[in-house]
């Protein structure tokens, strides 16, 4: 049960198309990040706004393409990363910081940001380095 973790904040992003089927006490106890996609989900972006545990987050238009890399320091991609409200990905059994690390692993040389979903992924967790698929990210340039 939730309620039985100290401090734990969980952000869930998705795109709200299957919120109604979420259970309202579950619903209560987590943080909703919902993907707003204009003429596609006008509809659920209105009917959870104003939700305190809900945050709209903004449609970027077209996709950067993420082989391009921001000139940016790695102190500033760190920066980034700790203003950043992407949430945990999870692909296949590997949990990612979020989808766009996940495209920057797989297209640039920027080694392992990810770590296997098992017994031992919190500590894997910390030493991390989530912040170098920030150098390519479609949304840093807010953080700039």
């Amino acid at each position: 049960m939730l309620s039985d973790f100290n401090n734990v904040h969980i952000r869930v992003l998705t795109n709200g198309k299957l919120l109604n089927t979420v259970q309202p006490a579950l619903f209560n106890q987590l943080n909703w990040r919902i993907s707003h996609y204009p003429g596609w989900n006008d509809d659920i972006v209105e009917r959870y706004k104003s939700y305190e545990n809900v945050y709209i987050h903004p449609y970027y238009g077209e996709f950067k393409n993420p082989r391009v890399q921001l000139d940016i320091s790695d102190e500033k991609a760190k920066q980034i990363r700790e203003k950043c409200m992407f949430s945990i990905r999870i692909i296949g059994t590997d949990l990612y910081q979020c989808c766009l690390s996940y495209q920057a692993e797989q297209n640039n040389n920027i080694g392992k940001v990810n770590t296997h979903f098992d017994k031992n992924w919190q500590q894997n967790w910390e030493t991390l380095p989530t912040w170098r698929a920030c150098h390519y990210c479609i949304t840093a340039q807010d953080h700039l």
